[in-house]
């Protein structure tokens, strides 16, 4: 009897070594905090001297922003009618060598890069080698061809039926928290494109990072680049965004912050991930000023044209007529809120990034031609970010709409 219970007691004590070991990365973020360093309120400058009159409250507002998320550091940039006219960066990209976020630190945007995509499938879509109603299988050879047909539409939509990370027989267990090096798209889709759809394309929605990877593996085909280097040529340098790139795990980028895991006013340093196998859905680098300068050229038409961002920014019908639930366009989200103004509902056109030690929003505001990022690098979701987004927009609209009326007023005195 006592051998029995040895014999059980063993098996128990490898059984809980072994999900130690197996789920750790969701375990270690409770041991071994240490107290966050405190933070420090800073003045930037508006870039935009109409804006003067709003530079302290904006100061004041992200600083309080960054003391309630907890944050190690937090970034944000503003766009108003097509130009930059505010960024700031408090707290630290690095806490153990004490150095400084700036407007130039780099954060994980997450899922933000399946709106980034959009702008690379945008330029294909115009120059007629992209059909968003075409079957992916027409454009990847090596996808399963015994798959039902489906759409780039429903890959860019999450009407397609691919399904998201799950548990796997891997370390880490699970595919979210990946750390191997994929050494391609066709390696990447691997991992997923065999397995069953979870419904028939287009009858549902499920959200699903690995849609945007098939869809990368599209661009590679049309363009015979790899995705990279297509949106670095044709989106990244046209729009100088200069400091948007893959997250390279294994390379050194020197802009790139350190990422955080914090609870309770304590830190530790994320456990590490490798996004190689998500570079067109979660796998990005970039900064909020990059990201505004995305939004600033959306707005006014100046990369694509307006047909085409209509497209991109049209929520997705399913096949019984109703749009799906999150208003999911191509790579965005499209949305009204009355969380900004009290009488009436402001459009906005967002997306969120959620990934380990960073998360990242973008907000456009079309009605006031407005753009605003903000990112932080700690774990979280992305939703903690749009009360701050929304305080920042509160701040602006009244100057953007004295602005608007000041212009009228000298318009309409030029042609009496």
């Amino acid at each position: 009897m006592k051998k029995v219970i040895l014999y059980f007691l063993a098996f128990l004590f490898l059984l809980v070594l072994l999900g130690a070991v197996l789920f750790h990365p969701l375990i270690t973020p409770h041991f071994g905090l240490r107290p966050m360093p405190v933070l420090e309120q800073n003045q930037s400058k508006v870039l935009d001297e109409r804006f003067a009159g709003q530079q302290q409250q904006l100061t004041e507002t992200l600083f309080q922003s960054a003391n309630q998320l907890e944050a190690p550091a937090i970034s944000v940039a503003i766009g108003v009618n097509n130009q930059l006219i505010w960024a700031n960066a408090l707290g630290h990209a690095n806490i153990k060598e004490g150095k400084k976020a700036s407007t130039r630190t780099q954060f994980r945007i997450g899922s933000v890069s399946k709106s980034v995509t959009s702008l690379g499938m945008g330029k294909l879509m115009e120059a007629g080698k992209l059909d968003l109603d075409t079957p992916v299988q027409e454009y990847v050879s090596y996808f399963d061809p015994g798959k039902p047909k489906i759409s780039i539409r429903q890959l860019a939509s999450h009407t397609s039926g691919i399904r998201n990370y799950q548990p796997c027989f891997c370390f880490p267990a699970h595919e979210g928290l990946n750390n191997d090096q994929f050494g391609s798209i066709a390696e990447s889709i691997a991992v997923f494109g065999n397995d069953k759809l979870l419904f028939e394309p287009g009858s549902d929605f499920s959200y699903a990072t690995y849609n945007y990877t098939l869809i990368s593996g599209a661009m590679e085909e049309i363009t015979g680049m790899p995705f990279l280097d297509y949106m670095k040529s044709t989106v990244f340098q046209p729009l100088a965004m200069n400091q948007t790139m893959g997250d390279w795990a294994l390379r050194e980028i020197k802009d790139r912050a350190v990422f955080y895991d914090v609870k309770n006013g304590k830190y530790k340093k994320a456990y590490a991930v490798n996004s190689s196998n998500k570079w067109a859905g979660g796998g990005m680098l970039s900064t909020p000023s990059d990201l505004v300068k995305m939004g600033n050229t959306l707005l006014n038409n100046t990369f694509l044209s307006p047909a085409t961002k209509a497209t991109l920014w049209e929520p997705i019908a399913m096949n019984n007529g109703e749009i799906n639930p999150q208003h999911y366009a191509i790579g965005w989200r499209v949305d009204a809120t009355s969380r900004i103004l009290e009488d009436s509902k402001v459009k906005i056109i967002h997306h969120g990034g959620t990934i380990t030690g960073s998360i990242t929003l973008i907000m456009l505001f079309p009605e006031y031609n407005m753009s605003i990022a903000l990112m932080v690098n700690r774990t979280g979701a992305s939703g903690e970010l749009f009360d701050p987004i929304y305080e920042l927009a509160k701040v602006l609209i009244p100057a953007i709409n004295r602005i608007q009326d000041e212009t009228k007023e000298e318009l309409d005195t030029t042609t009496r």
